[in-house]
């Protein structure tokens, strides 16, 4: 398990609120990136065994002058046997919509033969958060919730979210994480997770030129290079 913490006083207070679909055209179109993934990626047993497989996640977050952040997070994934199509037929993502608001950009299925179905507006929905526990809680946690149309074994899912910081956790402060694997949740009892194995995973990070910051990270030792720009430091992992 790996995860990577990025933060100005080492707090870890995940945040991330109102959904809004942007889709267009081009989503129709698959990167040759990815499709070189879906090409030549050799599933091995250990994938075979799990049914399914994350080929790709990565997430590129930007910090700018107000330090507030946003952060991109694309998904690939695979679907190997029929728990797994039924497992992410639809998929949550959990947000705090008192901190930031979330855009879902795109999602769509490939099917084996490289065509593709794009999601329709109306297969994503927000929800509250389901109540894990007794009485009454009350939580600025929400789901964005949505169906990936025409999933079946074979078939990859492909989606691409970013998470739009609102507001300040602390004043003049910033706080990121990532984690370099993708947890699947299922939003009905017994509220079981899934996590499946990830091919490739990497994070870029963006922060103001000559911004210092502390990082932590967990369970691993990934690799950081600094290339900077005209107008940010940019740390990858």
């Amino acid at each position: 398990m790996k995860i990577l913490i990025i933060n100005t006083l080492l707090l870890f207070v995940i945040s991330f609120s109102v959904a809004e679909v942007v889709q267009d055209d081009t989503t129709k179109s698959v990167d040759p990136g990815v499709l070189n993934l879906l090409k030549n990626t050799i599933i091995n047993e250990s994938y075979t065994k799990a049914g399914a497989v994350i080929l790709l996640k990565e997430a590129t977050s930007i910090v700018d002058s107000n330090n507030l952040v946003t952060c991109q997070m694309h998904i690939v994934g695979k679907i190997l046997n029929d728990k797994a199509k039924s497992d992410y037929a639809q998929i949550p993502i959990f947000f705090n919509s008192y901190y930031s608001d979330i855009v879902l950009e795109y999602a769509r299925t490939i099917k084996t033969d490289g065509s593709v179905i794009t999601i329709s507006k109306d297969a994503v929905q927000i929800k509250n958060r389901p109540n894990y526990g007794e009485g009454i809680t009350y939580s600025d946690q929400k789901v964005l919730n949505f169906s990936l149309p025409g999933l079946e074994v074979g078939s990859a899912f492909e989606f691409k979210i970013k998470y739009i910081d609102s507001r300040k956790i602390i004043d003049n402060q910033w706080f990121d994480a990532n984690n370099f694997y993708f947890i699947h949740y299922d939003l009905s009892p017994p509220y079981m997770v899934r996590i499946d194995p990830v091919y490739e995973s990497k994070f870029q990070l963006k922060v103001p030129k000559g911004q210092n910051f502390i990082s932590s990270t967990r369970n691993c030792e990934p690799i950081t290079t600094i290339s900077p720009d005209d107008k940010f430091d940019i740390y990858e992992w």
